[in-house]
């Protein structure tokens, strides 16, 4: 993969180049006929999602570059920082595009943001259409993430020291919930996506974050997981992309907040074999 390393003041931000193509994340779609055909509420299915080449950085954003790009600070903690509110995560993102433009990092037509849930999802899976991504890793699921065994001694770490996936991301799971563009209230639709994202007017209330905390007793999926509990929260991490196009806006549905997260995003194996086509 294509990769860079960024500098603010004497700290190094590492990304890379994920390449555009198309993958087809399981999800849930309303039956919108259930009623006047007495069939299932919902069908389980992939979907076909198309996203432009983007740049993500390769670790969590560590507590040093927190504090420098948002205080002017200078720290060398490897640690992520965490417990950060998603307008405190966007604002990060602002403020960093700035510091990248005004250094000549970055061209006029790229901008630093939170990903979106489909940009996150297509680069933690790396082009991998198995279960996981390390399936085949004879190392298994403890080389690339942390706090699989133990549940008493799940914590943070410094960023970096587990094996990277395919692409060169590290810490996808188990390393915080990173924030993510999209607002929480939405609902799939059968049909092809460009560059979506899911935002209505920063809906802060109903924000999505994906990964996996480290206190979190649920096993990571193929799939991220979506955390509808969007208060600002011990957890939430922040990694940031690079992208030069527009996101395509998608309609938001209202959702009760206590909806099941699985109503979005399911595993390849529950797939609907009596889905309607």
């Amino acid at each position: 993969m294509n990769s860079k390393t960024l500098t603010i003041g004497d700290l190094s931000l590492n990304v890379v180049y994920c390449l555009s193509g198309e993958f087809n994340p399981v999800v849930k779609i309303p039956n919108p006929r259930a009623l006047q055909d007495r069939g299932p509420v919902s069908w389980t299915k992939p979907i076909q999602v198309t996203l432009n080449g983007f740049w993500m950085a390769t670790t969590p954003v560590t507590q040093s570059v927190w504090r420098w790009v948002m205080h002017g600070n200078l720290g060398h903690s490897q640690l992520p920082e965490y417990a950060m509110s998603w307008p405190s995560a966007d604002l990060f993102c602002v403020k960093l595009s700035a510091l990248l433009h005004d250094s000549g990092q970055l061209e006029l037509n790229q901008t630093v943001s939170l990903p979106t849930l489909m940009e996150r999802e297509y680069a933690a899976r790396a082009g991998c259409e198995s279960n996981w991504f390390w399936e085949d890793d004879s190392d298994g699921v403890a080389a690339y993430f942390w706090n699989s065994g133990d549940l008493s001694r799940q914590q943070f770490h410094d960023v970096g020291l587990k094996k990277p996936n395919p692409w060169g991301l590290y810490d996808l799971y188990r390393m915080g919930d990173e924030w993510c563009m999209d607002d929480s209230s939405f609902i799939f639709e059968d049909k092809m996506y460009v560059n979506p994202v899911y935002c209505s007017n920063y809906n802060v209330d109903r924000k999505v974050t994906t990964g996996t905390s480290p206190k979190s007793f649920a096993q990571p999926l193929l799939v991220s997981s979506v955390d509808l509990n969007n208060e600002e929260g011990f957890d939430t991490t922040v990694r940031f992309v690079i992208t030069d196009y527009e996101r395509s806006m998608q309609k938001v549905t209202p959702v009760p907040l206590n909806t099941d997260p699985s109503l979005y995003l399911s595993s390849p194996e529950s797939v609907d074999s009596s889905e309607q086509k």
